[in-house]
């Protein structure tokens, strides 16, 4: 598509969906299907320069009222250091496991590859709550060094590292929990980085952690959609309080966005003789019967909370559901935070349009808003060559900026 006046310059048809968004390198847009393959289409004449097969056969299923592969492959493919890392399958339970490869990108030819499958514990043996073992699919992320994939840690020939595990004492119920630290920061998502559900027990994380099921009400980067530099972390987060066992939302009260810096990590409180964390946010509602200070061997406990402030924070009245940092810009789209007595439900769903706004990345205050005719779809925003781009739940493409 020309980004000048959005005409198209070619179209290229798989054979099942493309879930996220292409990787360009070298004059190749390379990406993955849920049809079990790998693609590289040449970017000046949209013609199929390579495509590689990923799932061990060409076998097909209905998925979601959908024919795919039955080890699908998700459109956006890590390109790290002249290679192109992807994965294929569902879960390390399911169909043989996930199978990985790294490719050569000029012709698709196989440089390194693994299979990640179960593991199948003795089930009759007590564990840690809340972590079984197991691999589930995710598009992968990389600090510059290693690979990740939910909370599996790889290096560059695949191989799987050890994680470091840190205990915690047992709970009221005599379960033993713990959490993992990985070797390096990344971005991680407690459901998949996919997940447009924006369920109140799934977030966001830049982080060495791999949070488990500790909850991040309190925590710094951690949220329902974030973005970083090598600086810092700006984050939106929904669920911003917590009653026993459920993270709360508040529409019409705003939604939380702040920034942190990266050496931020969040931190958990274990009780008595343990550095307090810091109350940070507003008053909270009275709704909130759940304290910062609660000892972790009560059930759950307060999950994940932070030592150190955020550099800024502001309440902002859009559901952010799609955010992009430039420069010295925040973008963040979404819904109205509004609840009309008519139709409660009209901004949540959709029906009243979105919202874009411009924010300081310096100190979170607002620089310019724009209405939208539809709502963005999620992470549906992107920066490129002085544009901003932005995808609708209507199908569209808008593209702002100056022509040139």
């Amino acid at each position: 598509m020309n980004i000048n006046d959005g005409n198209p310059l070619w179209s290229y048809t798989v054979a099942g969906p493309v879930d996220s968004p292409p990787g360009i390198y070298k004059g190749l847009v390379i990406f993955g299907s849920r049809d079990g393959y790998i693609y590289a289409i040449n970017a000046n004449d949209g013609e199929m320069a390579w495509r590689f097969r990923a799932a061990p056969v060409d076998e097909q299923i209905i998925s979601y009222n959908r024919l795919e592969s039955t080890w699908p492959v998700h459109g956006s493919v890590m390109i790290l250091d002249g290679l192109i890392y992807c994965s294929a399958g569902r879960s390390g339970f399911l169909d043989g496991g996930i199978y990985l490869f790294a490719l050569d990108p000029a012709t698709g030819k196989i440089i390194h590859e693994n299979k990640l499958e179960g593991p199948y514990p003795d089930i009759s043996e007590r564990s840690y709550a809340f972590h079984q073992e197991g691999y589930r699919s995710d598009i992968m992320t990389s600090d510059g060094t290693y690979l990740y994939m939910g909370r599996t840690a790889l290096d560059r020939d695949l191989k799987e590292i050890d994680t470091e595990h840190i205990n915690m004492i047992g709970n009221q119920r005599g379960d033993y929990l713990e959490y993992r630290k990985m070797p390096g920061m990344r971005l991680v998502a407690t459901g998949t980085l996919l997940d447009n559900t924006f369920f109140n027990r799934t977030w966001w994380m830049y982080s060495y952690v791999w949070p488990g099921f500790h909850y991040t009400q309190q925590a710094p980067k951690s949220g329902q959609m974030l973005v970083f530099d090598d600086k810092n972390t700006y984050t939106a987060k929904h669920f911003t309080t917590r009653n026993r066992h459920s993270p709360m939302l508040f529409p019409g009260s705003g939604y939380l966005l702040f920034a942190d810096d990266n050496n931020n990590e969040p931190m958990l409180y274990r009780g008595e003789g343990e550095p307090k964390p810091i109350e940070w946010e507003p008053e909270l509602p009275p709704e909130t019967r759940w304290s910062i200070y609660q000892d972790a061997a009560v059930d759950k406990g307060p999950g994940f909370t932070r030592a150190k402030p955020a550099l800024w924070k502001s309440w902002i009245d859009v559901r952010i559901e799609a955010m992009v940092l430039a420069g010295d810009k925040l973008f963040v789209a979404g819904t109205p935070d509004v609840v009309p007595e008519e139709d409660p439900l009209a901004a949540l769903e959709g029906r009243m349009g979105g919202v874009l706004k411009v924010v300081s990345a310096g100190d979170g205050s607002i620089l310019a808003e724009y209405p939208l005719s539809s709502e963005p779809s999620f992470d549906g925003l992107i920066a490129a060559k002085n544009r901003l781009l932005l995808t609708n739940k209507e199908g569209n493409i808008i593209c702002m900026g100056k022509k040139e």
